[in-house]
């Protein structure tokens, strides 16, 4: 009896056996003749069990037959973009779908969240990844996931928005969340603006709270030295000199660093000597 398989699947699928659930519905899909409810219900299954690409087909034999479903929409766009190779064109065309026929209320923050990755991911062009930006943000908003604000931040990033990655990095400071790597970043967007100020500020945090990151003494070093690109002010000098007090420790491992670092220090003493003798050269000319 086909109804019996229903029900035994039906329990597994309640008691979170999602593989035996998929076996009963697949033996009840057999035996009532393949039809529309017992495929909807395999699909579901299918795609708890990750089996993206049947669950895909199914909804697809679905749907030429039926496409009164929208929610099938949601599930083949997820499962689009979940598969071990995704499709991210398959899953936006589902998805767009999805997010045409569904009304506002029924919209969940996972919602929000695939659409917006599979945007983003596509890369078609910035309307589209600003689009998907917005989306994640939304989902955010409907459930605050601590990782999706450093996500939102590196799709500015990809966009060429150094302002949004800004805004998005100080929001997780101000909530006491950055992580180094974020301070780094913020720090990186700063530099992308000109703005060396607040940049060496970013990464000097980065240092203060870890003297033996190299990565943030050279980008703060890089800051400084564009705050004062004619070194009349020595500022970055200070941070190069930290540089080879650390890569000295082990010179193998920091040769790229030390050789930014001496190459700076040649230049400043350089500029440092001509300018000295400018100053006694002039001197001279007046004494005479």
């Amino acid at each position: 009896n086909a109804m019996v398989y229903k029900s035994y699947g039906e329990l597994w699928n309640t008691a979170g056996r999602y593989d035996l659930a998929k076996e009963n519905f697949r033996k009840y899909l057999t035996l009532s003749g393949n039809n529309i409810p017992a495929k909807i219900s395999y699909v579901n299954s299918l795609y708890k069990t990750r089996d993206y690409e049947e669950a895909i087909k199914v909804i697809e034999e679905i749907q030429a037959i039926d496409n009164s479903r929208n929610y099938l929409n949601r599930v083949a766009g997820y499962s689009s973009f979940d598969k071990k190779n995704p499709n991210y064109e398959k899953a936006n065309t589902y998805l767009e779908i999805f997010f045409k026929n569904a009304k506002p209320t029924s919209l969940t923050a996972r919602d929000y969240l695939y659409y917006g990755r599979t945007l983003i991911r596509l890369r078609k062009d910035s309307a589209s990844i600003a689009k998907g930006i917005d989306l994640l943000q939304k989902s955010y908003e409907m459930n605050p996931d601590e990782k999706l604000p450093t996500e939102i931040a590196q799709s500015y990033y990809l966009n060429n928005d150094y302002e949004g990655v800004i805004r998005m990095y100080t929001k997780k400071i101000e909530k006491g969340d950055a992580s180094t790597n974020d301070l780094i970043q913020l720090g990186r967007a700063y530099m992308q603006i000109k703005d060396y100020a607040k940049a060496g500020e970013t990464f000097d945090k980065v240092v203060a709270a870890d003297p033996k990151n190299m990565e943030a003494l050279l980008r703060s070093a890089n800051a400084y030295a564009n705050q004062d690109p004619e070194s009349k002010l020595g500022l970055a000098k200070p941070k190069y000199e930290a540089i080879i007090e650390l890569g000295n420790t082990d010179p193998n491992k920091y040769s790229k660093e030390l050789f930014e670092a001496y190459k700076f220090m040649g230049s400043f003493y350089l500029y440092g000597e001509n300018k000295s003798l400018k100053i006694r050269a002039r001197n001279t000319t007046k004494k005479s």
